[in-house]
């Protein structure tokens, strides 16, 4: 793996796990949304890995591995209806914002349009931080709402670290062309998802009352 790309996922990573560190979790309607939010993309997750395989080339390094997560990544949009249920909440309460929308049909066009190889820019970010840098939200959030209603969330926790290798193996194999399509696609990947948080903090983070001026006391 290049430098340039090694870092490149270290900065995606690390992006996305700062806007984890103040995102409003204790408020359960903000978790709640979270939970709805992703399953919107989610649910698409082990289609765009069979279209993957799909597009791979004759001997592609990555077929064997999407071929692999398109039956793993099966049920796990149940996961987070199963969180949300257990929340009291149902999917309805919830509909799907713009961001989310953006981020699985970028993810789709980016695989029809620059190749298989660019599900690993928006697959490895988010393994990266599930397994390196989710541990102690993980914490709070099976405290606040029981193993029952965070299993989604300690199901990737778990099986993100192997993931993460593997993604990050893989990146090893690949050309100088397609590594450039990953960079680009961790790029935008990380962007739109960012934007989701964005849009998700913004709607339900407390923000602290103005102190008052003591000149108009």
């Amino acid at each position: 793996m290049s430098e340039d790309i090694r870092l490149v996922v270290e900065a995606s990573t690390q992006r996305i796990a700062d806007e984890f560190a103040d995102f409003p979790w204790e408020n359960p309607t903000a978790y709640a949304d979270w939970l709805a939010q992703s399953y919107y993309y989610v649910r698409y997750v082990p289609t765009a890995l069979v279209r993957a395989v799909e597009r791979c080339g004759p001997g592609s390094a990555v077929h064997p591995a999407f071929v692999a997560g398109a039956s793993e990544e099966r049920g796990h949009d149940q996961l987070l209806l199963a969180d949300l249920r257990h929340l009291g909440r149902h999917l309805d309460e919830f509909p799907e914002s713009s961001e989310a929308a953006a981020y699985h049909q970028s993810l789709f066009a980016d695989i029809e349009n620059e190749g298989a190889v660019s599900l690993l820019g928006y697959a490895i970010p988010l393994e990266g931080v599930a397994a390196l840098k989710m541990a102690d939200h993980l914490r709070r959030l099976r405290a606040l709402y029981s193993d029952v209603g965070t299993h989604f969330l300690r199901v990737h926790c778990e099986l993100d670290t192997e993931h993460l290798e593997h993604g990050l193996a893989l990146l090893t194999t690949l050309s100088r062309a397609e590594s450039e399509i990953v960079r680009q696609s961790i790029h935008t990947s990380t962007q739109l998802y960012v934007e989701l948080l964005a849009q998700l903090k913004a709607r339900y983070q407390v923000r602290e009352a103005p102190t008052p001026s003591l000149t108009n006391q």
